[in-house]
């Protein structure tokens, strides 16, 4: 009887442990609709089955550094930009070509975005050109062999003028095409090769002032201008420009024994470029282009004129510009003879060439770098050059920490490990995530429980590998009571290849670390940025209580044991979730992203939730409703018990489209919202 009993207690304790184990949650609804195509609200939505709620799409990159005879250029830092940087455009990614000249990787952009800016600070190619995005890829080749096409359209015809400024006479070399390149340029174009642009680039960096950089270059005892001891033959080839206006190149002469005082002792200059501007940006220039500038008597003496944004697009023509900029100072408009040169004339004596180069901005604004304009003279015979004071040209280059990235090219100049920055969504802008947080129920589909914004760094050696990610995050609102938390997985990395995790704020007890900071028990790397939003956070969604503003930014930063291969690291952000009222199992993440090694699986198909693993279906409805939208700009969310679709109008019409129709409904625009239910 004692047996029997012991047992009968046993079968009932062991079945009241194994009850307490499985969670009495209903089971998922049934779907109330078919496809809808046509829904009012948010009740009658029905998501196509494909549909996966991303605001953003990855687009294949391929960026390629060519001479002008088609060779790769190596070792040259490009970056991909929002839009041109003074129209706002923040940058995005950046990286080096490889020795094949080629920076390919796929990345993660807004759907909204058609095309971006392609940029590079390298001397020889265009600083900033705007390239589509078509059918999920961006290509673009900077440089290469020159193709000058001809059309009909010329310039308006040169006649020889006075100014309205000045009373020299401006002469020309012969007519250009419209949009300003002369059609008197030489046959065949001089060759410029990667190493005759590592040197110039080497000596003038853009956005290095040169009278910190190099301020020997500014010393009074360098020349600025040609003087010739015997009659010769003078060509000038055009190398570079990283202006906004567009410029006119011309030269004058003087007797070296005479030089101007003033501008009224310069009588006449002659144009050699119309419009100093790269093809694709404003002109129709490529690295090479070269024009004889004639025959010179032994006693002359060659001076450089830049006339800013005298080029006139529309009309075709050369006019006064802005500002004329001398090769000799006491010519120039600056009042203070510290800020009055303006171009800088360098010796390449083992190339027989004479670099010249102008700051087309009054001193001491802009740069300062002295690289808006670049050209070179040949001079034949070299010996017709009378022997002077020059700066002399070499391979010196600045890397403090050795990397191989030019201190002027690298985001981390004084770090071995680090050379280039890319961000999402760009530098200094942040995305958001919004998240629904009664999963595995519906809930209201205002998308505020939390609010979270974030910036991601990666952060890339020379070799275009990952040595470190950075992560700005903000709590912006809170619309739930839960104590939520919040982190994210690095799908692709394994947790041992971290090396140390830092910022980020556990101040509860439910999240076990492992010693490099990452999370316990997660074969794939897996950070929790925090554990409780209220922390760090305040509400922020009703409109009748004031707003409180946030105040801490959390930085998280993650190092890793050895450089990854950005091909393989992931795009950010990665995949993100959160920790529903510190219940370490309950993991709410975006729509078909995997939950991590610590998920309690026994959530799933209960209530709304109809995730199913073998289909590779995560957190959907049964109609495909997410529980998390992420959006590639700051969110502005709903008040709190107002669903999406009310307070940005278009949002049904871009879910029924499964993402082809207002792929921006998120923006501020003409009938795209409802201000009254915004926060």
């Amino acid at each position: 009887m004692t047996f029997k009993i012991k047992t009968i207690i046993l079968i009932l304790g062991l079945a009241i442990v194994l009850g307490s184990c499985v969670k009495k949650l209903p089971l998922k609804e049934d779907s109330n609709a078919e496809t809808n195509t046509n829904a009012s609200d948010l009740t009658e939505l029905v998501a196509g089955d494909d549909f996966d709620w991303e605001t953003s799409a990855i687009v294949s990159i391929s960026i390629q550094t060519l001479d002008n005879t088609g060779q790769p250029i190596p070792s040259i830092k490009v970056s991909l930009f929002s839009d041109y940087e003074a129209l706002g455009g923040k940058e995005i990614i950046s990286g080096f070509v490889n020795a094949n000249g080629l920076f390919e990787i796929n990345y993660r952009f807004a759907t909204a975005m058609d095309s971006l800016v392609v940029g590079t600070d390298y001397l020889g190619f265009p600083n900033e050109i705007k390239v589509p995005i078509t059918e999920g890829r961006l290509d673009y080749i900077f440089g290469g062999i020159p193709i000058h096409t001809d059309n009909d359209d010329e310039g308006v015809a040169p006649s020889n003028k006075s100014t309205s400024a000045t009373q020299f006479t401006l002469n020309y070399l012969g007519t250009w095409k419209r949009d300003g390149t002369p059609r008197y340029l030489e046959a065949t174009g001089d060759v410029i090769t990667a190493e005759f642009l590592a040197d110039i680039n080497n000596a003038l960096p853009e956005n290095q002032p040169v009278p910190d950089y190099h301020p020997e270059y500014l010393w009074e005892i360098y020349e600025q201008n040609i003087n010739l001891i015997e009659s010769a033959d003078v060509w000038i080839t055009f190398v570079s420009e990283g202006a906004g206006y567009l410029n006119t190149l011309a030269f004058y002469t003087f007797d070296k024994n005479n030089p101007p005082q003033s501008v009224d002792d310069i009588t006449d200059v002659t144009v050699i470029f119309p419009n100093v501007s790269f093809k694709n940006s404003g002109g129709g220039l490529y690295s090479g282009d070269k024009v004889y500038i004639g025959n010179f008597p032994a006693g002359t003496s060659l001076g450089w004129l830049l006339m800013t944004n005298a080029y006139d697009s529309r009309a075709r023509k050369v006019t006064d510009g802005i500002d004329h900029l001398f090769s000799h100072e006491a010519l120039n408009p600056e009042t203070n003879p510290e800020y009055q040169q303006h171009v800088i004339l360098l010796q390449d004596t083992d190339r027989e060439k004479f670099i010249i180069s102008f700051e087309d901005l009054q001193r001491p604004d802009g740069d300062n770098d002295f690289n808006d304009a670049v050209f070179y003279a040949t001079v034949d015979p070299i010996s017709a050059v009378e022997p002077g004071f020059f700066p002399i040209i070499g391979e010196v280059d600045n890397d403090t920490d050795g990397d191989g990235v030019p201190d002027s090219f690298d985001d981390f100049p004084e770090d071995a490990e680090s050379a280039f920055n890319s961000y999402y969504p760009s530098e200094g802008n942040y995305a958001t995530l919004a998240f629904e947080d009664l999963w595995p129920s519906k809930g209201d589909y205002d998308f505020n429980d939390l609010i979270v914004d974030y910036n991601f760094n990666t952060i890339t050696d020379i070799n275009n590998e990952v040595t470190k990610l950075q992560g700005e995050f903000v709590v912006r609102a809170i619309g739930a009571g839960f104590h939520n938390g919040f982190g994210f997985t690095l799908e692709n990395v394994l947790s041992d290849q971290v090396s140390s995790v830092t910022g980020n704020a556990l101040e509860e007890e439910y999240i076990i670390s492992n010693t490099n900071g990452t999370e316990a028990d997660q074969t794939n790397a897996t950070i929790i940025v925090f554990d409780d939003a209220w922390n760090h956070g305040y509400g922020n969604t009703d409109p009748s209580k004031a707003y409180a503003a946030p105040t801490e930014i959390i930085q998280v930063e993650i190092q890793f044991s050895n450089p990854i291969p950005l091909s393989q690291f992931g795009i950010a952000p990665f995949n993100p979730f959160i920790i529903v009222n510190q219940e370490r199992g309950r993991e709410i993440h975006m729509a078909d992203y995997m939950p991590t090694d610590l998920a309690d699986l026994s959530y799933f198909g209960q209530y709304n939730d109809d995730s199913d693993a073998g289909t590779g279906k995560y957190y959907k409805t049964i109609d495909n409703l997410p529980w998390v939208i992420n959006i590639p700009t700051q969110f502005d969310y709903p008040i709190e018990k107002s669903s999406v679709d009310q307070a940005h109008l278009k949002f049904i019409n871009w879910v029924e489209s499964s993402g082809s129709l207002f792929n921006n409904w998120y923006l501020e625009q003409a009938d795209y919202r409802n201000p009254n239910y915004i926060y």
